[in-house]
């Protein structure tokens, strides 16, 4: 998009760079690079001091900061500012003519202010790599059959639980997807295995933990209410069964917890002891 206006970047008198300016809608500013010829700290300084202005004075309720992904220069200016990256943009800004990723950061009305701890751990919280975590349970009855279910959205049996949401203890997780899957609250066990897992089709990587879901009574399956979309139905499995149902990784693993589930938590990579 064309800038509505430019904006000289100050250190005191001496002019240090340009900003682009777009204003995209009432109450927002979109700022990026026209040129820059101050070093790190003196640029992130004066932009940060501008999206404080526009904020307190113009009562501007967000500001971006819209950089070349690749330009390291550049994403340190921004991370030095404070304001916290929200993600990338692929293709979204020309850069030598050509379309490139662009990192966005943002600060917005109410963010703390990033002279003290807080702030400053705000934006490197949303710089720093994550990982997804799932916590699954492993539940068997008597006979050491394993609970599986068939879910709505792939081939591959799964064992109950789920993706884990920021700020929630693991096992409390693996109980909540169990509600929220089969219908039944049970209480999670010790942690079994910890396994990474690769990036695979289409996925980051991941940690996925395996906690002891208990042992039931070959009853327990009717008394399950599956919630008919995400999980179609759960059935007790053999180990030679499961293997065939599920993922080549879960069968690795599987193989190594089922039948006596191990004393110490094992440590695998890709379904595998490392």
């Amino acid at each position: 998009m064309t800038p509505d206006s430019q904006m000289t970047v100050r250190d005191g008198e001496a002019i240090i760079g340009a900003l682009d300016v777009l204003r995209p809608q009432p109450g927002v500013l979109v700022l990026s690079w026209a040129s820059a010829t101050g070093a790190i700290n003196q640029l992130a300084g004066a932009i940060r001091a501008i999206a404080r202005d526009a904020i307190d004075r113009e009562q501007i309720s967000r500001v971006s900061f819209v950089v070349p992904a690749s330009d390291t220069f550049a994403v340190q200016v921004a991370m030095r500012t404070g304001m916290r990256r929200e993600g990338i943009a692929r293709m979204s800004i020309v850069v030598n003519e050509q379309l490139a990723d662009a990192a966005v950061f943002a600060t917005i009305a109410g963010d703390p202010a990033t002279e003290n701890y807080g702030g400053f751990t705000h934006m490197l919280d949303s710089v720093m790599a994550k990982k997804r975590l799932i916590s699954h349970a492993i539940m068997t009855d008597h006979a050491g059959r394993i609970l599986l279910c068939r879910t709505g959205f792939k081939s591959d049996w799964e064992l109950p639980g789920g993706i884990v949401e920021p700020g929630e203890p693991p096992a409390a997780a693996a109980r909540r997807e169990i509600i929220e899957e089969i219908g039944v609250d049970v209480q999670v066990g010790r942690l079994l295995v910890v396994d990474w897992l690769p990036p695979y089709l289409g996925w980051g990587d991941a940690l996925e933990l395996l906690y002891d879901g208990g042992e039931y009574d070959e009853e327990f399956v009717d008394r399950l209410s599956p919630d008919g979309r995400e999980i179609l139905e759960a059935q007790w499995c053999t180990l030679a069964q499961a293997q065939d149902r599920v993922s080549e990784l879960n069968a690795r693993r599987l193989g190594l917890v089922i039948p006596v589930k191990p004393v110490d938590t094992l440590h695998l990579e890709s379904g595998s002891l490392t």
